[in-house]
């Protein structure tokens, strides 16, 4: 419990988890700025070089009971955050996670004039973030169970590829907006990226090329003056202040890999299958472990459950994940097809679920 540390000019690298981790809002006011994190989360899973959680006095795993008791008091996600935290001018990379990765309601923070060298920037749900002029390298930005009226702002930044949500309608507004502001950005990709989530009200405002940048090889991702991302209201910012300042020390650090830039389009989206009137998908990527607190990559998430459905009616929900049938691990769709062909006498089916992040057992009747 602490309120405005600043962290300035600093090298994390080779650590087991995170190098930098706040845990619960309280009380808020931190700077990070200037800083060099890279060589993170090498003997864990499902985190970031920065990594946070705001699991604060008005959060829960229940998306939609949060929205509820919001919508009762739109100040309690302020509760415990006196002021933003600010993240600003540093250098990020991790290659089994998220290069930033909010978690569990982190809210109230504002992000800029940071580069991302290729875990991309993991937001799930919480409040009033902005993220804007930020150089976001072979990857993009994550989107996880956003709130209605989240206020949430992504803008005048560079992403390489388009953006990778996961169980975004669970909580959306009926006119399917995404946040306060998603525009304004430059992909280092295609028009189909770019408007891939137009009906989210996404990038009306955005473009698609080359940002030109002055050195990338040597990691100089400023741009120069006939770079499109100028056009988007993107400002260069000093690429050569990451880390500590003694000469002495610079020269006994170690220093990130400097990617090569791929013009990235979204990984292929899974297939999905019609079962029961609900739609499902087998479980694929770390973005669909991470939000439902998976951990393997297995299992079916249902990405779409109506409640007239016999799903919906045994008390299975949009996002929970079906996970196992009699303490056997339930590995995809077509293992749970087979589970419940193998057993043709059987009228119901206790199934292991999460939900909320939290393992339950379902009765489903066929």
């Amino acid at each position: 419990m602490s309120s405005h540390i600043t962290v300035n000019h600093c090298f994390i690298y080779d650590v087991p988890r995170a190098g930098i981790n706040i845990s619960e809002g309280t009380f808020s006011g931190h700077t990070i700025e200037n800083c060099d994190l890279f060589n993170t989360v090498l003997e864990t899973g499902d985190n970031g070089s920065f990594n946070s959680w705001g699991r604060d006095c008005f959060w829960t795993p229940d998306i939609k009971e949060t929205v509820k008791q919001v919508a009762k008091d739109t100040l309690l996600p302020y509760l415990d955050i006196i002021e933003p935290y600010i993240i600003r001018n540093s250098r990020w990379r991790c290659d089994h996670g998220w290069d930033i990765d909010f978690d569990d309601g982190s809210s109230q923070y504002l992000i800029y004039n940071n580069v991302l060298l290729n875990g991309g920037l993991k937001m799930r749900e919480g409040y009033n973030r902005k993220a804007y002029n930020n150089v976001i390298l072979n990857n993009s930005l994550h989107p996880h169970v956003w709130y209605p009226k989240s206020g949430d702002v992504f803008k005048k930044n560079i992403v390489s590829g388009a953006y990778r949500p996961a169980i975004m309608n669970r909580g959306m507004p009926k006119n399917g907006q995404w946040g306060k502001q998603l525009d304004s950005n430059l992909f280092i990709t295609n028009e189909v990226d770019r408007a891939k989530f137009s009906r989210n009200h996404a990038d009306t405002n955005s473009l698609v090329g080359d940002p030109l940048f002055l050195d990338r090889k040597n990691g100089d991702f400023r741009v120069t003056s006939e770079s499109p991302a100028l056009k988007i209201g993107f400002k260069n910012f000093p690429m050569d202040q990451f880390g500590v300042v003694s000469k002495k020390l610079r020269g006994m650090v170690k220093k990130p890999k400097t990617p090569r830039i791929d013009a990235l389009s979204l990984e292929k989206e899974g297939k999905t299958y019609e079962w029961d009137t609900a739609k499902v998908k087998d479980v694929e990527t770390m973005d669909e472990r991470s939000v439902a607190g998976l951990s393997a990559t297995e299992g079916v998430m249902l990405i779409n459950v109506p409640r007239y459905s016999a799903l919906g009616r045994s008390g299975f929900q949009t996002g929970d994940v079906i996970i196992s049938y009699e303490d056997m691990p339930v590995r995809d769709f077509e293992h749970l097809q087979y589970i419940i062909k193998d057993n043709p006498t059987l009228k119901e089916f206790i199934f292991g679920v999460m939900h909320n992040q939290e393992q339950i057992n379902i009765r489903f009747e066929l």
